[in-house]
C-alpha cells in the first residue's frame, strides 16, 4: 500500500477589449502545473501545459469583418507534438440582406493534434487525426 498525493496548480486569465469602433481583440489564457508524489517522494519534475486563443475581428468598412483567430497549446509531458499552432480565418461581406462568407480553417495544415489533460487526480491524454487546410464558402440570407 502506498500513499499517493498530486500538488496541482490552474490558472486562467480571459478579456475582450475594443480599441476603437473598428477592431475587437481576444484572448483566453490558461497555465496548469502538475507534480506527483508517491510515500512523500516526488515522482520526477513538475509538468505543465500552457493555452492560449487569441482573436481579432477587424471591420476596415461597414460591411467587411476580418477574424484571423491563433490557438496555441505547449505541454512538456511528452517531446512529441509538444507544441500545437494553429491558424483561422474568417472574411465577411454583407449584401443587403445576404451574408457571403469564406472561412479558411488550419492554414497552417496541422495533421495531428495530441493533449494532456491533468486534473490534479487523473492524467491522460488523447491524441486527434485534424483535417488538413479547409477552406469554404457560404451564404446566409436574412429573411424578414
Amino acid at each position: 500500500m502506498h500513499r499517493g498525493r498530486n500538488n496541482y496548480l490552474r490558472a486562467n486569465i480571459s478579456f475582450t477589449a475594443s480599441f476603437a469602433r473598428w477592431i475587437t481583440f481576444e484572448t483566453s489564457n490558461e497555465f496548469s502545473l502538475s507534480k506527483t508524489f508517491t510515500d512523500g517522494i516526488a515522482n520526477g519534475n513538475a509538468k505543465h501545459t500552457f493555452t492560449n486563443s487569441t482573436s481579432f475581428v477587424i471591420w476596415p468598412c461597414k460591411q467587411l469583418s476580418l477574424m484571423p483567430t491563433v490557438m496555441y497549446y505547449y505541454n512538456d509531458y511528452s517531446a512529441s507534438y509538444r507544441n500545437n499552432t494553429f491558424l483561422n480565418c474568417n472574411i465577411e461581406y454583407s449584401l443587403g440582406n445576404a451574408i457571403l462568407s469564406l472561412k479558411c480553417s488550419n492554414l497552417l495544415d496541422c495533421r495531428i493534434f495530441r493533449r494532456y489533460n491533468d486534473n490534479g487526480i487523473i492524467q491522460y491524454s488523447s491524441q486527434y487525426r485534424l483535417r488538413g487546410r479547409t477552406i469554404m464558402l457560404g451564404i446566409r440570407f436574412s429573411i424578414k
